[in-house]
């Protein structure tokens, strides 16, 4: 993990716009575990859209850490005026993550990028109608 968070310090300092952007790693309150990480990994493109991936510790799968990681990210992109979309692949039998997605308001928007890849998205107005209380 050392190494990506080298990689990403130099990145931001040779982008300042990526501050954000790039992988959030994920700790429990509890006890400040790493269990896992979230993020875009690059600036929204021209068009708005950006990809979301996130992974978490199998020992922590199914308790909802996902699902709040993945919201808490939503939250913090969609505040930002440009992102108009956000995109996740992932695969048919990993019904976790597709569970995780439409727990945050994405929809099954068809094959994606590789073999047997699926795609799901999620507009801000998709966003806004999902998400608990007034959003901007």
């Amino acid at each position: 993990m050392a190494g990506h968070l080298e990689d990403f310090a130099r990145r931001v300092e040779a982008e300042p716009a990526l501050a954000g952007w790039l992988p959030w790693h994920w700790v429990t309150r509890e006890d400040r575990t790493l269990i896992g990480n979230g993020g875009f990994g690059r600036l929204p493109d021209v068009d708005g859209s950006n990809k979301i991936g996130y992974a978490l510790v199998e020992e922590r799968q199914g308790r909802g850490y996902a699902s709040e990681g993945v919201a808490a990210l939503l939250d913090w992109a969609f505040s930002h005026p440009g992102l108009t979309r956000v995109v996740a692949d992932t695969y048919p039998e990993l019904t976790r993550s597709i569970r995780v997605l439409q727990k945050n308001g994405f929809r099954y928007a068809g094959p994606g990028d590789g073999d047997r890849i699926i795609r799901y998205e999620l507009t801000r107005w998709g966003w806004l109608a999902a998400s608990p209380g007034v959003k901007g």
